[in-house]
């Protein structure tokens, strides 16, 4: 696989490096890893959200290469450092062949055939595509407040809108319906998303089909999903819907499942109060299946 490699500053003893991967499709997939010489464990994959981008799950990845899980977190196409079209999707199952490049990469890195992959909101329906479709490079699944159900949806008008350019072969732009304050209960993390100039803020039409369709397979092939998985959610999301979170978490088949509820955080647990709660569970479910 032709990458390249940029280093960054990290902590002591945490080698952090800024890869390139191209994509099947075309294009390059960046990907943000932290090693360190101690990594002798499972790696762990991390997938951002809707709006998000690698950069900000930086203190997660640093908490768990320091427990010694080399960490990888790719920015989706179209988002964060991504160089196509933003917020722009024309088949998810592109996004999961994206996946599938850093999860091959960061296995061989480290000449094991499997990962953990953690998504976050939107990145836990990649997470959960992309072991529907090849659950036996998924060590376990870490799925922070998912957003397979959610309790915020596009305007009717704008999804009639949105299904009419489809129909025509065309797309247009809609706005993400996200603010900072969804995300998290302190303000300094809510001033940050609102500042962040990567943040993405709109995305296609042809996006917004494509999630509906990757929801869609989702539930049509999680009645046999049997990795190990762990779901976390925050008790004051706005978010994701946990009512439905829990019944889905409920009817799924495997035999080693969690649910944690952080009840005083908002959307993001990377962002909130419980937020060194969260990096601990983490360390826990990934040393638990560790399988090293």
């Amino acid at each position: 696989m032709n990458s390249t490699t940029t280093s960054l500053r990290t902590p002591v003893g945490i080698h952090q490096t800024l890869e390139s991967l191209p994509h099947p499709g075309g294009g390059r997939i960046p990907v943000r890893a932290w090693t360190s010489r101690s990594s002798t464990r499972t790696p762990v994959v991390i997938l951002h959200g809707l709006q998000s981008h690698a950069g900000w799950f930086t203190h997660s990845a640093e908490y768990l290469a320091q427990s010694g899980f080399s960490v990888y977190a790719m920015d989706r196409r179209g988002s964060g450092l991504s160089r196509e079209a933003r917020g722009h999707c024309t088949d998810f199952h592109d996004l999961i062949r994206e996946v599938e490049v850093a999860v091959r990469h960061s296995a061989h890195s480290h000449h094991v055939s499997q990962v953990h992959l953690l998504g976050h909101c939107f990145g836990a329906i990649l997470a959960l595509a992309y072991a529907c479709t090849f659950p036996k490079n998924v060590r376990s699944l870490v799925l922070a407040t998912p957003g397979l159900f959610t309790r915020i949806g596009l305007p009717l008008r704008t999804i009639l809108n949105v299904l009419l350019a489809h129909a025509c072969g065309r797309t247009i732009n809609v706005s993400i319906p996200l603010a900072p304050a969804m995300f998290s209960e302190l303000d300094a993390y809510a001033s940050f998303i609102a500042d962040d100039p990567l943040a993405l803020h709109e995305m296609t039409g042809s996006f917004v089909v494509q999630c509906f369709k990757a929801r869609r397979f989702i539930r049509r092939h999680s009645s046999r999903l049997s990795v190990p998985i762990m779901v976390c959610c925050a008790g004051l999301d706005e978010i994701s819907d946990n009512a439905k979170t829990r019944r889905w978490f409920d009817a799924v088949p495997a035999i080693s499942k969690v649910l944690i509820e952080y009840p005083k955080a908002k959307h993001l647990l990377e962002f909130s109060g419980h937020q060194q709660d969260f990096f601990a569970d983490l360390r826990w479910w990934f040393q638990r299946h560790n399988g090293t």
